[in-house]
């Protein structure tokens, strides 16, 4: 049995610390970060979205289309009953829930990636850098 690497365990650790959670690591994570990430976001909509449920079909758009193995991404992910939007500008997604309003970090470190969901209703966010 291999001993993981100190270094790379010690990153682990503070990336759990700062409230990540491991998704994977290797060299081809593109479409497993990508259906975790949508996976998280689903956990975020379960008893929320009542119509328009079609939402989620362009979410998994964006996030086909934005999220890139290459680099770590934040984006913005609001919920409501009528639906969800998401995208990386606070100032638009917050329009349509101030209250479900959730901050999604997706990051790799060391090729090993990491998400984080934070929720962030939009009056703490008033005048924040972003």
């Amino acid at each position: 049995m291999t001993m993981p690497d100190k270094e790379l365990t010690t990153t682990r650790t503070e990336m759990q610390r700062n409230g990540f959670k491991m998704v994977g690591s290797g060299m081809d994570m593109g479409v497993t970060i990508k259906a975790f990430t949508f996976g998280h976001l689903m956990d975020l909509v379960d008893g929320r979205v009542e119509h328009y449920k079609s939402d989620l079909f362009h979410d998994a758009l964006w996030i086909e289309r934005n999220l890139d193995e290459e680099e770590s991404r934040i984006f913005w992910y609001a919920v409501d009953v009528m639906g969800t939007s998401i995208g990386t500008d606070p100032g638009v997604v917050h329009l349509r829930n101030q209250e479900n309003l959730w901050k999604i970090e997706v990051k790799e470190v060391d090729r090993t990636w990491y998400i984080k969901v934070t929720h962030t209703p939009w009056v703490q966010n008033k005048g924040a850098e972003r």
